[in-house]
């Protein structure tokens, strides 16, 4: 006889559905657990057994070795054999979306779940995911918002981060397309202090869903992966469920493939035209809102590949990219300490075409670039320059921005914002990165 109970955690509804007096557990709920893994012998026993380990136990554990050349392989095999729950993938190096599609293909559990090999989760993670989202509203896709920040050999370890854009309820129709996709529209907090939105580890998505959706992603895609895959689901998702969650231990470590994987030349330029095509088919396809949206998203490309040819552009624009009206030799302020700020000061400082004279934010907090730290808005009234350079990526926030510094009695000519046109769906992958 089933039996459903619902109380109170932590201010939000919680519902409960068991089976035969076990405790108010469900333990009918499959859950696919799919772990991709490229060369992570020294943290990966720690991310099987966190999984293995998990107080809720029907679970499928899905091993996927992307072409590992270090004891990862014999370390899958031999967790296979203790674990009748693990299946393990051995296939050939094709990068993270060829090792998720293959991963997702075979899995058989109602939901499925992505964990980076490097990463694990606290003991309850699952069942916290059961309990509390999947077994109350069914949804087709669960996000846990939060997590762990581990800084490999560093003293920060053990951070708690969360989405303060996310509000814990469950979203139908098209609440998904307006309230939950546009969030990374808003300012630099919920695109890139908050971009584990789109992280694939904080989301279980059905099954059937989630395997309709991987396989449309190219393989070619190699930063920007995770966005797309779950903008693909998200716009086709009837409900989406949020809950806060911070059982995963995201690690941040300098050898990371996030940290190192700087694709040259051609490859580069192939993983981002590939990404962003894509993205401009599916959104026109099931989206007719969704512009402002495609466009921050072009800046999110900007920030993380652009970039790393930013020298080049410079070159071959002639000017600031993307602030035309910035030219070289002009002594610059940049206001932004967010992820572009850091960015974009990061090359700065090793350009010999602009003179820095000053970088400002509105909060001064710590910079992960230890050359420099920002120093306070009031600051620009003691430096001469030609621009201040607004180095962010939300339309909304940099016009708010522009309109307090002109207040402040500073001319609108001596201040630069990103300018749309130069991030266009026409010139950013076709006449831009071709070039590169």
């Amino acid at each position: 006889m089933f039996r459903k109970q619902i109380y109170s955690m932590e201010g939000i509804s919680v519902c409960m559905i068991g089976v035969n007096g076990d405790n108010g557990m469900r333990h009918d709920i499959k859950i696919s657990i799919v772990i991709t893994i490229y060369n992570v012998k020294n943290y990966l026993k720690k991310c099987i057994e966190s999984i293995i380990n998990q107080s809720y136990k029907n679970i499928e554990i899905i091993l996927v070795d992307d072409g590992s050349q270090d004891e990862s392989v014999s370390i899958c095999d031999y967790y296979a054999a203790l674990d009748n729950r693990i299946r393990v993938i051995h296939k050939k190096n094709g990068g993270a979306v060829s090792a998720r599609k293959a991963g997702i293909a075979i899995a058989t559990g109602e939901y499925i779940l992505n964990i980076d090999g490097d990463d694990w989760i606290d003991g309850n993670r699952i069942e916290d995911l059961v309990v509390r989202g999947i077994a109350c509203t069914w949804a087709d896709m669960i996000y846990m918002h939060g997590y762990i920040e581990e800084y490999e050999g560093n003293e920060r370890c053990g951070q708690e981060k969360f989405c303060n854009a996310v509000t814990e309820k469950t979203y139908y129709g098209d609440e998904i397309e307006r309230q939950i996709l546009p969030m990374n529209c808003g300012s630099d907090s919920t695109l890139f202090v908050c971009q584990v939105l789109f992280a694939m580890w904080s989301w279980a998505i059905k099954r059937e869903l989630c395997q309709k959706t991987i396989q449309l992603l190219d393989d070619r895609i190699l930063i920007g992966e995770d966005d797309m895959a779950i903008w693909m689901p998200l716009l086709l998702a009837e409900s989406v469920t949020m809950i806060r969650q911070n059982g995963y231990h995201y690690l941040q470590r300098g050898t990371s493939i996030s940290h190192t994987a700087i694709i040259q030349g051609d490859k580069h330029v192939e993983s981002t035209n590939a990404l962003y095509h894509k993205l401009k088919c599916y959104i026109k396809e099931h989206s007719v809102c969704l512009k402002e949206t495609l466009y921050v998203f072009l800046c999110y490309i900007m920030k993380h590949s652009l970039l790393r040819h930013y020298e080049l552009i410079i070159e071959k624009t002639g000017y600031l990219y993307p602030f035309p009206k910035v030219k070289k030799g002009n002594k610059i302020v940049v206001y932004g300490a967010g992820m572009m700020g850091q960015e974009l000061m990061g090359c700065l400082l090793n350009s010999t075409d602009y003179n820095v004279v000053l970088w400002v934010d509105k909060t001064v907090q710590e910079s992960y670039l230890p050359e420099c730290m920002p120093s306070p808005i009031h600051a620009i009234k003691r430096v001469e320059y030609d621009y201040i350079v607004i180095a962010v990526l939300s339309a909304d926030v940099s016009q708010e921005i522009k309109e307090n510094l002109v207040n402040m009695g500073i001319p609108e000519e001596k201040i630069a914002n990103i300018d749309p046109d130069v991030i266009s769906e026409d010139k950013l992958p076709d006449e831009i990165l071709r070039e590169i």
